[in-house]
């Protein structure tokens, strides 16, 4: 069956990250991502990449990871 994917974040907030990826819109990123992206006060949602539609993300705060877990 479809194997986890996990995405380790470096650089951001790893619950932003996902919140992100599942649709929702983020009303007060953390600064550092305020100003890599020019500094909008709203983050809208996006799009989630078609691999991702079936399954449930996931945050490993030990590591500040995102885990992708697939259906199936």
């Amino acid at each position: 069956g479809p194997r986890p994917i996990r995405v380790p974040v470096h650089h951001a907030d790893p619950w932003m990250i996902k919140a992100l990826l599942e649709g929702h819109a983020v009303q007060a990123p953390e600064v550092s991502t305020l100003v890599a992206i020019g500094g909008p006060l709203l983050v809208g949602p996006v799009q989630t990449a078609l691999m991702f539609t079936n399954g449930h993300w996931f945050v490993n705060p030990t590591d500040n990871s995102l885990w992708f877990v697939p259906e199936g």
